[in-house]
């Protein structure tokens, strides 16, 4: 079909846009749901701001039970918690990681053994060299 036969396409070609050219630069105008959600945002988060504390404080002292409701549902549901790593290593491995450590410290200029009246591996053989 010719533009002639066509009219309204022909006068697209003349009025049309580029490709990748856009006939609003500045966009689809938010709608006002959108607008009324980033006010309702800024408004509690200025509220949050200025009285967030007093209100957790409030809460706490008049319905202390619920306090304790509302903190237990925002921490994780499972906490694997390790006492102490150091528990599962061998000798080997802790004295690997303390050999570890006192260089580090040494060639950084630090005394690893500094205020200690009988360093660590000074009485025994063993893994560690004395200071000096």
């Amino acid at each position: 079909m010719s533009d002639s036969a066509n009219p309204s396409r022909a006068n697209l070609r003349r009025h049309g846009f580029k490709p990748g050219q856009s006939g609003n630069p500045a966009g689809r105008p938010k709608s006002c749901r959108i607008k009324l959600r980033e006010t309702f945002y800024q408004d509690v988060l200025a509220d949050w701001e200025a009285e967030g504390r007093s209100a957790i404080a409030r809460f706490r002292e008049e319905r202390p039970h619920e306090y304790v409701k509302v903190v237990a549902s925002v921490l994780p549901k499972e906490v694997n918690v390790k006492v102490n790593e150091l528990e599962e290593l061998s000798d080997a491995q802790l004295s690997a990681q303390l050999n570890a450590v006192v260089r580090e410290m040494r060639s950084a200029g630090l005394d690893p053994f500094a205020g200690d009246e009988e360093p660590l591996g000074t009485d025994q053989a063993g893994p560690l060299s004395p200071l000096h």
